[in-house]
Parts: structure tokens; sequence; C-alpha cells
């Protein structure tokens, strides 16, 4: 069977793009793997109706939800002739949203079209549960979580993870939080976050009529061959902007010296501080080390899974001091087995402090 993967930030680490040159000399049936926080509202569409448009022209698809699967990840995996999902994964839906600013007017206007682009996805659930519409969209309002077993209905199976491990449940929704906050900062950072609203605002005069059940995005054939067209325009428009701005940089250093100086000397500062912030984190949770070999290879402070590490490491370390302030006459008598236990046993006291929404 064929097999690909859709990880990381979606239109950012996959793109709709991705799915294409992973695919074009693909038939045959395909299994998909889902672990994302989300992403970007349009370019989940496009995945969506691209997996269906394969379903439709080369052969069954199963998706399987091996970890987080959340926003619009949610909504890809929806696309799946079959959605088996794992004991430990974690699954969440919300409305879709984004920052933004303007006048009353502006912000009437966006607050319209994510409600039309919010109802699209919402359809998709309410099929696939096959529970009314306004329920979905009253858990799309709370932000709902769903672990494990949780997630069936949604998923049509839920299977062991293979290795007959399943973590703590609270431990689960505080790692996936992090991912989808950390997700979150960095499309808010990103001008990519206003012109991925525009595309999907326009990709929304695709359906004929978006309150008709019959006749939406998520079900009209003919609206997934009209998104594949779609796609090709604004793939073919991106290259060319990403030729034109290659042609400039290399053209920068000849044509404008002094704006060449100054985007070389930010480029040194925004380096130096990424090295500072590796650094400092790195003391603060006793990983020197990782943080070390995190600045050699270039990762970003902001990576969601580089600061769940930082984060992890740093609450391990604050519960074992705390450990050793409360008990200070028996930690020295500790060995290292009951020094991990204890530490074990605070960690889990800590995240139960946690009430996370369902």
């Amino acid at each position: 069977m064929n097999k690909i993967s859709i990880s990381g930030i979606i239109g950012w680490y996959f793109t709709s793009r991705d799915f294409r040159n992973l695919t074009q000399n693909m038939n045959g049936d395909l299994e998909i793997e889902i672990t994302s926080p989300g992403g970007f509202v349009f370019s989940g569409i496009e995945i969506h109706n691209l997996i269906k448009e394969y379903s439709n022209n080369k052969g069954k698809v199963t998706i399987k939800i091996i970890g987080l699967c959340a926003s619009i990840a949610s909504y890809i995996a929806m696309a799946g002739d079959k959605i088996i999902s794992y004991d430990n994964a974690v699954f969440m839906i919300h409305n879709v949203s984004i920052s933004t600013s303007g006048d009353y007017r502006e912000l009437n206007k966006q607050a319209k079209e994510i409600e039309a682009l919010t109802n699209i996805i919402a359809k998709a659930y309410s099929k696939k549960l096959n529970i009314d519409i306004n329920e979905i969209r009253k858990l799309m309002d709370n932000e709902t979580f769903y672990y494990g077993e949780e997630i069936l209905g949604f998923s049509d199976e839920v299977v062991s993870n293979g290795n007959g491990e399943v973590s703590n449940k609270e431990e689960a929704y505080i790692l996936a939080k992090n991912r989808i906050y950390s997700c979150i900062n960095k499309m808010s950072e990103s001008n990519k976050a206003k012109d991925d609203l525009k595309k999907a605002v326009a990709f929304l005069a695709l359906a004929v009529n978006t309150d008709d059940e019959n006749n939406d995005l998520n079900n009209s054939s003919n609206n997934i061959t009209k998104t594949a067209e779609f796609i090709n325009t604004s793939e073919n428009n991106n290259t060319k902007k990403e030729d034109k701005e290659i042609m400039d940089l290399q053209e920068l250093k000849e044509q404008q010296p002094e704006l060449y100086k100054t985007v070389f000397n930010l480029g040194i500062e925004h380096e130096r501080k990424r090295v500072m912030a590796h650094i400092k984190l790195g003391k603060a949770s006793n990983l020197i080390d990782k943080s070390i070999s995190y600045i050699e290879n270039g990762a970003s402070i902001s990576d969601d899974e580089v600061l769940a590490e930082y984060h992890s490491a740093q609450l391990s370390k604050n519960i074992l001091n705390m450990h050793i302030e409360e008990n200070p006459e028996n930690t020295n008598m500790l060995s290292e087995e009951d020094k991990d236990k204890a530490l074990e046993e605070q960690y889990l006291n800590e995240l139960n402090k946690y009430n996370p929404k369902r």
C-alpha cells in the first residue's frame, strides 16, 4: 500500500504541493499518517479536497491518527474513506480563528468569513458523526479535546499504539496544548495568515451554496475538481513570487549595498539572540548539552518540540527542588531510584492540577 505522512504545521511543514508531489505517480490504495497541531485554514482545505480527489480517482484512502490531530488537521482527517486512531492519540476541534486588525466594518466582514469557513469544517464533522451540525458547533465553540477511545466516532476504529504503553491522559493534554499554542504563536507572527484567509475566502465562491448540505465543499465532486484548478493557479502565482524574491536577494548586494549591509547585520543579531535564548533555557532546565546541540543544528527557539523538551526538563527540575525543600532531612538519604520515584510521584501530582476541557 502507498503511504505518506502529514506532520507539523499545515501550510508550512506540509502543503498541498507536498501532497501533489508525493502522490502524482501513485495509484491504488493510500495510507496517510497524521500528527499535527493544525495550521493554515486554506492549506488544510486544499489538502482535504486533494485527498478526496485521490479517493475518487485512484484508490481508497485510510487515515491513521498516530499522535496529535488538532484544528485544521482534524478536518483533513475527515477526508479519509476509513479513519483509524491510536489509543494514545489526542484529537481536538475548535472554531476557525485568525489574528487580525481593522475597523468595525473590516472586523464584521472577517467575522462572517470566518463563520462560513467554520461552518464548512463543522459539516465534515457532522457528516462523520451523523449528528446535528448545531451540536458540533457547540463542541467547536468550547474547543473540545478527545483522548484515546474518546476519538471513536470521528475515527472508525481505535487501535493499540503497538508498544503496550498508554500515556497519562492529563499529561497528553498538556503536551498537546503546548504544541497547539506554539503553532498559534508561530502563525500569528507570520504574514502568511492574512494571505491564507484571503485564499480561503476566495475559495468559498466555489461552493454554489455553502448552506446546502448536498452542495458544499465537502461533498461536491465538481468542487473537488475546481479545487485542483484553484490550487494550480495559486501555486503558480506563489512560484513566480518566490522566483522574484530570490532574484532580488541575489541582486541586493550590488544594487542596494547599504540595504544589504543592514539585512546582513539584522541576520547576525537574530542569530545572536537565538543562541543566547538556547543557552538561557539550557541553563534553566539543566539541558546545556542539549541546547548546544540545538544551536549547532540551527533549531529555532519557537519550535514546538524544542520548547516542549525545555519545559518538561524545567518542570522536572522545579518539582525535584520542591521535594528537596519539603523534605531536607530525607533527601540525602534517598537512593537515586527513590529520588526518581519521588520525582515521578510529584510530577503526576502537578499534572493532576490541570483540568483540560473535553
